[in-house]
């Protein structure tokens, strides 16, 4: 292989499908492009870079996968991924607004933009459950006026109630 090559990927998220990453790709003068919805995809593509290549993605946030469990930071992942992008030597260029890593004030505001992405998708779930009636954490507790009076004997009025446990009275 000689020369620099320009790799081009998509991942498909709910809000970004292919299609759509695919045609700003061709825009910017890519003809084929490898996808990173494969579990090996990333592997694939790292094995693939080598100094002086360019990665173009139409927005950086796309490089992370998207969040499966509470455990996992789409954050951390996309600078994993960035960092070793850059350590093989290559650039990542996003198409939509022609930025590129290899200009250091522009990674710095492409992180931003990226990570902001990221984050707000994640307060957007929480807006979206909310609206479909379905909060998050423990549910209230439902008190009947009846074990409230309870508790307050238990609580201020002890004598009667001495030895038992609150559970035990209502």
């Amino acid at each position: 292989r000689f020369g620099k090559q320009h790799i081009c990927v998509t991942r498909a998220k709910p809000r970004h499908p292919v299609e759509p990453q695919r045609a700003a790709l061709a825009e910017a003068g890519c003809g084929d492009w490898l996808s990173l919805d494969d579990a090996d995809a990333l592997g694939t593509l790292l094995a693939r870079l080598r100094k002086g290549d360019t990665v173009k993605i139409r927005y950086l946030h796309l490089l992370a996968p998207s969040k499966r469990r509470t455990d996992e930071n789409p954050q951390r992942n996309l600078w994993s991924i960035l960092h070793q992008i850059e350590e093989r030597g290559a650039v990542v260029v996003e198409v939509s607004t022609g930025r590129s890593t290899a200009n250091q004030r522009e990674r710095d505001m492409m992180l931003a933009d990226a990570i902001d992405a990221v984050t707000r998708g994640s307060r957007g779930a929480t807006a979206r459950a909310r609206e479909n009636g379905k909060a998050g954490g423990r549910p209230r507790a439902v008190i009947t006026d009846e074990q409230r009076a309870v508790a307050r004997r238990f609580w201020f009025e002890k004598p009667e109630l001495e030895g038992l446990r609150l559970r035990q009275c209502l």
